[in-house]
């Protein structure tokens, strides 16, 4: 895989995503000229049809709202680049807090709604500072803080 931004590969997405899979391919080994010849090899190697564009996004840190019996989390909420490999893992700790405080309602020590509440106030937070620093590093990695 070749991270780089549009604009260090001289393209456009409009015009990556119009590429053909071995045009991009070609584009991977032109952009790796002055790699070492042993990861050059590894691309020159690939099989050029299974190289696809694909856009990183990050969500926008959003306000809190009024809770209610759906919430969200992972993906779903704080989308953030691979950068940092903190997605995953955020989802996990995403899901055990919000199992804990579905246990605590399951209880009778809170209503589905308090518990739903009590998770969104530490997810939220939590979920985008882990996208700040997802992003930051993408900066620091691509050069474009």
């Amino acid at each position: 895989m070749l991270t780089a931004t549009p604009e260090r590969m001289g393209l456009t997405d409009q015009e990556l995503f119009q590429l053909s899979p071995e045009e991009l391919w070609k584009i991977t080994l032109q952009a790796t000229t002055g790699w070492h010849p042993t990861v050059r090899e590894l691309f020159g190697h690939a099989d050029p049809e299974t190289f696809f564009p694909v856009t990183i996004r990050a969500a926008d840190r959003v306000q809190p709202w009024e809770s209610g019996p759906v919430t969200l989390l992972g993906d779903a909420i704080h989308t953030m680049p691979p950068t940092g490999g903190a997605g995953a893992n955020t989802a996990l700790r995403d899901a055990q807090t919000l199992a804990e405080e579905l246990l605590c309602a399951g209880r009778g020590e809170k209503s589905l709604i308090e518990a739903v509440a009590s998770y969104e106030s530490v997810m939220v937070p939590r979920g985008f500072d882990t996208v700040e620093s997802s992003l930051q590093m993408a900066g620091d990695y691509f050069g474009d803080n």
